[in-house]
């Protein structure tokens, strides 16, 4: 798989998740969209009993916002295996009286827990509707995850970046990417999430980019200037898919 091909060119083709701490950055503050995620890795061979389990659980006290529930899967990287509960979109004020008393804590206990072999990452992300751009809203199956690592004091750079990216998607009239900005900086990397779907893997084989698009606004040899760009900004690229919404 051509990592580095992929991100220069599919990224910006196609191209879960707030202020970063250490990043100084304008968010909007009121109704803004906040998502709880925690990786989750099943017991071997108990992976189809825990996602019918967690189903069940959503079922009875996930089905509606803020406190929504759904179960991606990744199949890629090093964590592939690992199932991600995503709630929301959620703001901090129902994390204060999210529901986790009586029969929702016992539920998970009894009903859930028996199929876990252990937990791992808890992250907040926020909806950065600045930095987004959606021509429509579609579920997808699939998505392409990128966790990217945003260098200390660069993160204006990165904002600007990304809106002129997204003016070369007006410019072409399609596309559809997700930005989010973790609310607790672990350093591990994890500052921004770019999330773009697809329905197919086909999908990936198109090689189609915006650089002309870009160019039509920018001028030429632009493009090329925008990868040095991000090629300063940004330190790492953590990519992987992940199936959206198993049940």
């Amino acid at each position: 798989m051509k990592t580095k091909h992929l991100f220069l060119a599919t990224l910006f083709t196609l191209v879960m998740l707030f202020t970063a701490i250490g990043f100084a950055q304008e968010q909007e503050t009121d109704n803004y969209q906040m998502t709880e995620i925690t990786y989750i890795l099943p017991k071997i061979g108990m992976e189809d009993n825990f996602v019918k389990s967690v189903q069940e659980h959503f079922d009875l006290f996930h089905n509606d916002n803020p406190y929504k529930g759904h179960l991606d899967h990744i199949l890629t990287s090093e964590e592939a295996g690992w199932f991600v509960w995503v709630m929301g979109q959620c703001m901090y004020t129902n994390i204060d009286s999210n529901t986790g008393e009586g029969n929702h804590n016992h539920h998970w206990a009894e009903s859930v827990v028996p199929f876990i072999a252990k937990y791992g990452r808890t992250e907040y992300w926020k909806f950065n509707k600045k930095l987004s751009y959606q021509t429509v809203e579609t579920f997808s199956k699939y998505s392409n995850v990128w966790f990217v690592d945003v260098k200390r004091g660069m993160y204006t750079r990165f904002e600007s970046f990304m809106i002129k990216i997204n003016e070369a998607y007006k410019r072409k009239g399609d596309g559809n990417v997700q930005v989010y900005d973790t609310q607790f900086n672990a350093g591990d990397g994890r500052e921004v999430a770019l999330i773009w779907g697809f329905a197919k893997w086909t999908e990936l084989n198109d090689d189609a980019d915006i650089k002309n698009s870009y160019e039509e606004i920018y001028g030429n040899g632009s493009w090329e200037k925008a990868m040095d760009e991000w090629r300063v900004i940004t330190s790492n690229v953590v990519s992987q898919a992940w199936e959206m919404g198993i049940d």
